[in-house]
């Protein structure tokens, strides 16, 4: 798990350097990449096999998109 995020990393920011909230936005994304990927496939004959991921297990369903993001706009 460990050697997914660091090549993820290493793919996507290569040498660059990040803010905290632009290192958490990254590493949220991949989370959610990593716990999208199929671990084995589930289903009867009759039908299409459903892909089984982790996040099955964490919220019960699978991941289709990042959750909505939350702007706190500061008036000055």
């Amino acid at each position: 798990m460990v050697r997914s995020v660091k090549v993820e990393l290493r793919k996507t920011l290569g040498k660059s350097s990040l803010t905290t909230e632009q290192l958490s936005t990254v590493l949220t994304e991949i989370e959610g990449m990593i716990n999208s990927r199929p671990i084995t496939y589930v289903g009867s004959e009759t039908e299409e096999p459903i892909p089984l991921t982790p996040a099955h297990f964490i919220i019960g369903k699978q991941i289709t998109s990042l959750p909505p993001v939350r702007l706190h706009l500061v008036c000055v």
